[in-house]
């Protein structure tokens, strides 16, 4: 959890820089082969996408949910982390979009 809003909603939020698209990794979140009910760490994902020369690019919110539909586990940092596709932001909430 990175920030919390004034009605107590935490918020991860992760940074891309271009060329990527894959945020770093979300720890906490449990292991991929676990099968238990994983633990609500944050309400929404605030992904920053930003341009080379530091613009912001886009921003997305995505909910608890759309995270855990959206993960993708890295197994060399035995956690996991999120890709922007196409499918993800027809999803996320778009704050800004320079794109």
């Amino acid at each position: 959890m990175d920030a919390i809003s004034r009605k107590g909603e935490r918020y991860s939020i992760k940074t891309i820089s271009e060329p990527g698209v894959t945020t770093g990794v979300f720890y906490g979140i449990g292991e991929k082969d676990n099968k238990e009910i994983i633990e609500k760490k944050f309400e929404y994902v605030i992904v920053v996408q930003i341009f080379r020369d530091y613009r912001p690019k886009r921003i997305l919110e995505l909910t608890w949910d759309q995270f855990l539909k959206y993960k993708k586990w890295h197994s060399t940092m035995r956690a996991w982390n999120i890709s922007v596709t196409r499918d993800l932001i027809g999803e996320a909430k778009i704050i800004v979009d320079n794109t």
